[in-house]
């Protein structure tokens, strides 16, 4: 048996951490609150307006001035926004769809610290895009991301190691993943991880489960103290 993806698209960087905890409050609050920044020159407030017209979100959408946000926060050197210019290249939003103008904008933002670049790059190199397919080095990408905290890349391992296509099977690699990824995902839902992380616990032997226990536990200690040192 398989586990059907996950993960499948790419990540928007300063989506999760700053974007999704507002998608309960009043919008006119984030326009308010991002919109005037960006006009003064913040990067972070610009990449966020980019993020708001790209998904509609208290915004029309408006593909081009999202464009234009995320290019004026990627000129300030904004390394979510080099990794957000990436995803409209890749999904031909905005802009001509080249994988291969996507893969250039990733690395630099990889480069200067855009963990959602990470995940996307591994992403990218696991779908044979933008440049051949590599599964030793999208697997490294995946835990260089994971070991930061991202949930998207946590779930992916998770996949591949349940499945064993590209990497040796291992339930309780795969165990210790998905338990990670529904520990850290605070805004996603959770539902089709819960279930995969029941079903491979179900097909662990004891001492099996010790160890993938063991493995979740101590992971998520060390991934908290990567994610507070980054901060």
């Amino acid at each position: 048996m398989t586990m059907n993806r996950i993960n499948p698209h790419l990540a928007w960087a300063d989506f999760t951490d700053i974007l999704a905890p507002m998608q309960t409050r009043d919008w006119g609050v984030a326009v308010n609150k991002f919109y005037p920044a960006a006009l003064a020159g913040d990067a972070q407030a610009q990449n966020v307006m980019g993020l708001m017209y790209a998904r509609g979100s208290g915004v029309e959408k408006n593909y081009g001035l999202a464009l234009g946000c995320f290019m004026r926060s990627a000129q300030s050197g904004y390394s979510g926004a080099k990794n957000n210019i990436a995803v409209m290249c890749a999904a031909s939003w905005g802009v001509a769809q080249d994988d291969q103008v996507a893969m250039k904008w990733l690395y630099e933002a990889a480069d200067t610290g855009c963990v959602e670049a990470k995940f996307n790059i591994g992403l990218m190199l696991y779908q044979n895009r933008g440049e051949a397919t590599n599964y030793k080095k999208a697997i490294q990408f995946f835990y260089d991301a994971a070991i930061l905290g991202n949930t998207q890349a946590q779930a992916t391992l998770c996949e591949i190691y349940y499945n064993g296509n590209i990497a040796p099977q291992n339930f309780i690699f795969a165990y210790a993943w998905i338990f990670i990824a529904i520990g850290l995902d605070s805004f996603g839902s959770n539902d089709a991880k819960t279930l995969v992380r029941d079903s491979i616990w179900n097909a662990l032997c004891p001492k099996e489960k010790e160890a993938a226990a063991k493995l979740a536990l101590d992971s998520v200690v060390q991934i908290k103290q990567n994610i507070a040192l980054a901060a």
